[in-house]
Formats: C-alpha cells, sequence, structure tokens
C-alpha cells in the first residue's frame, strides 16, 4: 500500500524498443503449408515409424 502510481508497467508496453511484433498472431493451424512440408511430415513419420517398431521386430 504505497501512494506510488503503478504506471511504469503500463509504459512499457507502449516503448517502441518493445520486441512484441506489431503483426496480428498467427497460430500453427492458421499458416499455409504446401505440398514441400506435406512431404517431409510423412518422411518423417514413416522413418519414426520404422525406427519404433521395425527395429524391435527385427532384433526378435
Amino acid at each position: 500500500m504505497t501512494d506510488e502510481p503503478e504506471t511504469a508497467a503500463a509504459d512499457e508496453s507502449d516503448t517502441p524498443d518493445s520486441t512484441e511484433p506489431n503483426t496480428p498472431r498467427e497460430t500453427a493451424p492458421m499458416s499455409e503449408f504446401g505440398t514441400e512440408t506435406v512431404t517431409v511430415g510423412i518422411l518423417v513419420l514413416v522413418v519414426g515409424l520404422a525406427i519404433s517398431f521395425g527395429v524391435p521386430l527385427f532384433v526378435l
């Protein structure tokens, strides 16, 4: 309970040195992606499944 105003926190967000972007935030599902991105994702999936299931089955 001090008599000092709490304006320091509000003033910091309005400074031009702020690292906050001026563009609206965009979440990942809203981002566009192309065929190359899908291909890389499928390739990562196949390699991951091969390691997860193929190696243990090969060792048996």
